[in-house]
């Protein structure tokens, strides 16, 4: 929870690091200056104690001692040069618009106590309770406002509440809480709810031929419940079982964002009428999901496997028997800490989802990419749609302060039609990025990540198709 309301003021403290510089400017400008050695001493290579200083000479050339020569480039170093000149504007720019006035940010944060200081500001009851003010600004979409509440041991013992409220303009609303009961160091139980309506969702098709001038915007209002029982049996390892309840409802977007509605993008023919779209649906899903996760917590090495599944399945009660779908998928990666928690993770995600009957999936419930900053997260979320998904990530994680990580990732992949049909390596697309995240708390996060995302590799035009930016809080209940 420190965390958490420490990193979530990080934005204002930026406005506050160049008035630290500059006080520290004039304090070390009004000190005493070190007197100088006269100049006829310093000819004679004298200090002004009259001790002596020995001329400085040219650096000597290296010796070859074994009459071989210069080394050669190797064939590894050679192939480096490309990757280096390319990411070298990238390194300037996250070294000296991002690490270093960070880097001042939290040197004087921590020397003059600020997560104290935060910390009283927004917490009470023993910092067993706190209000904190968030925001979240995605690029080509909505920015938000909200506050983010919780309560520890609220009523009894082990029984914890969370509350999400955010707010984006004319029917942009969003209201999440969440009641978690903790039995025992392993085993907790869950229940919430959540209302979110938004009208700047992003539709562009189905399957793997989007294409930047398809986005069109769509409403979407719905209403959920969940219940879950979460049993973490080794280490990171977990079982969750959920259930839920959820009715969607959708419209035509706004389109102040320069996009064109969805219903015009189908008039226009650039897709078909997604389905679900014109009737909504009112779902019961049943989902398990089950991790083998061999890696400690922090301050432990962060080397390890995990292995991740899950299997849900959805239906339509609206139309019984008739829209039911299941929907399958899993992980499987490795992560080496080369250095004090410097984690290089090599990992590959794969998803499916069929319906079980004549009527088709709703548009949402289909896999999506772009959701997450490691797969595909150079494409807005709603870009990428289809009935299965691959994706392959490397991601560098490094620890940039004591709650905070920047990482550098590429990964590879694409949506597909059914049970992967079309899976080709020429045929995916490639996204990299940078970002900064915070550790520590799993309810409340701050995020930023800049990442581009490409054409398929065999297309003749390939490059860069799509380029996002984020920063902000997350939620993760």
């Amino acid at each position: 929870m420190r965390a958490s309301i420490t990193i979530s003021t990080l934005a204002l403290s930026l406005f506050v690091a160049p008035l630290g510089a500059l006080a520290q400017t004039a304090t070390s400008s009004s000190a005493p200056a070190a007197k100088e050695a006269p100049a006829a001493e310093k000819a004679e290579g004298k200090e002004a104690d009259g001790s002596s200083q020995r001329p400085i000479s040219e650096k000597r050339a290296l010796p070859d001692y074994d009459g071989r020569g210069e080394e050669p480039l190797s064939l590894g170093k050679k192939m480096l040069v490309v990757p280096r000149v390319l990411l070298y504007p990238v390194h300037l720019t996250f070294e000296y618009l991002v690490r270093w006035p960070l880097g001042r940010v939290l040197t004087i944060a921590e020397r003059d106590s600020w997560a104290d200081a935060v910390m009283d500001f927004f917490t009470f009851n023993n910092r067993q309770a706190g209000v904190i003010p968030t925001f979240f600004l995605d690029f080509n979409f909505r920015p938000s406002l909200g506050v983010y509440f919780f309560w520890n041991n609220l009523f009894v013992e082990n029984n914890d509440i969370r509350v999400n409220v955010g707010w984006g303009g004319e029917d942009w609303l969003k209201l999440t809480v969440v009641d978690r009961y903790r039995i025992n160091d392993k085993t907790e139980l869950s229940i919430g709810g959540e209302f979110w309506r938004r009208p700047d969702h992003i539709f562009s098709g189905v399957g793997d031929e989007f294409d930047v001038g398809n986005r069109s915007r769509y409403f979407r209002e719905y209403e959920q419940g969940t219940f879950s029982v979460r049993h973490r049996p080794w280490r990171n390892s977990e079982i969750r079982f959920t259930g839920i309840l959820t009715n969607n409802i959708f419209d035509n977007g706004d389109t102040d964002l320069g996009d064109i509605s969805l219903s015009e993008g189908v008039v226009q023919g650039k897709f078909a009428l997604p389905d679900a779209f014109k009737e909504g649906y009112f779902a019961i899903k049943a989902r398990i999901d089950m991790a083998v996760d061999s890696r400690l917590n922090r301050p432990e090495p962060g080397s390890g496997i995990r292995l991740d599944f899950f299997w849900e399945f959805g239906s339509d009660l609206n139309d019984p028997g008739e829209r039911e779908w299941l929907k399958v998928g899993g992980v499987a990666g490795a992560y080496f800490d080369l250095s004090s928690n410097r984690v290089l993770g090599l990992w590959a995600q794969a998803k499916v989802v069929n319906p079980l009957e004549d009527r088709p999936v709703p548009f949402t419930e289909l896999v999506e990419l772009g959701t997450q900053a490691m797969l595909l997260g150079g494409f807005q979320p709603g870009d990428l749609r289809g009935r299965s998904s691959f994706v392959a990530t490397a991601e560098y994680r490094y620890p940039v302060w004591v709650f905070l990580d920047g990482s550098l990732h590429v990964s590879v992949g694409d949506v597909m039609g059914r049970n992967f049909d079309g899976f080709e390596l020429e045929s995916m697309r490639m996204s990299a990025g940078i970002g900064l995240r915070s550790i520590g708390d799993r309810d409340n996060s701050l995020n930023m990540l800049l990442a581009v995302g490409t054409s398929p590799f065999n297309d003749d035009n390939f490059g860069v198709e799509s380029v996002r930016f984020l920063f902000g809080t997350q939620t993760g209940f």
